[in-house]
């Protein structure tokens, strides 16, 4: 299943690096110059998409800028030690498949909740172990009333 990331803050930091840019260029070069490269800066940022693809196999991780993959990292289970389940903000999953060797990545801002149940079938089906924070838990508590609410 793949999932692409609603980039918040990925726009966000893309415009405080414009922002930045353009004051550089504007000093040294002057404004003429500096407002097309801060267009096609933006451009650019915000063309990037982050992809998140879970299967039965590996979870990979991509980043594409028009089509095209800039970055692109595919993790077995065997490469991942565990995976913990935390909340962010006020009501928002989120997790984390801590590697073996390397970094860790973060899943978090995927659009739809339905990334951590397959994490979760991941790491059941092979033995990776699974850490709950007590917010997610409650999370996890309030999404279920909410649905036999909805169903019911």
């Amino acid at each position: 299943m793949a999932y692409q990331l609603r980039p918040y803050r990925f726009h966000f930091f893309s415009l405080v690096l414009t922002i930045i840019c353009y004051n550089y260029i504007t000093d040294h070069y002057g404004w003429l110059i500096s407002i097309p490269i801060s267009f096609i800066l933006i451009l650019i940022l915000t063309s990037i998409k982050i992809t998140l693809t879970i299967n039965e196999a590996s979870i990979s991780y991509e980043m594409s800028f028009l089509h095209l993959s800039i970055y692109r990292k595919e993790l077995s289970p065997v490469e991942i030690s565990q995976i913990k389940f935390f909340r962010i903000r006020w009501k928002t999953k989120a997790a984390e498949i801590k590697r073996v060797k390397g970094w860790n990545w973060r899943v978090a801002d995927f659009g739809k909740e339905e990334v951590f149940d397959y994490l979760l079938d991941v790491a059941t089906k092979h033995q990776i172990k699974v850490d709950k924070t007590k917010d997610y838990l409650i999370l996890e508590k309030q999404n279920q009333i909410e649905e036999e609410k909805g169903n019911g």
